[in-house]
């Protein structure tokens, strides 16, 4: 799991990936539209500043996905 992978990296962990140009795609693409909020979401938790904040935001996020997958199915 991702959330597992993060949590054994050190406190000063940070993603240094620029995720611009998929959040800029997701944000242009119709096809995308059910789930841009949360995507979205998700790549924005990934920039967290350090391991807990991305732990953080990715909780928020797994919360999120249960709402918008209950939506579609």
């Amino acid at each position: 799991m991702l959330q597992q992978a993060i949590a054994s990296q050190p406190d000063t962990f940070k993603v240094t990936w620029s995720f611009a140009g998929s959040k800029h795609f997701i944000s242009q693409h119709e096809t995308l539209a059910p789930y841009r909020a949360w995507l979205l979401q998700f790549f924005s938790a990934l920039e967290g500043e350090n391991r807990e904040a991305i732990l953080q935001a990715l909780q928020s996020v797994g919360a999120n996905y249960q709402a918008v997958a209950g939506k579609k199915e």
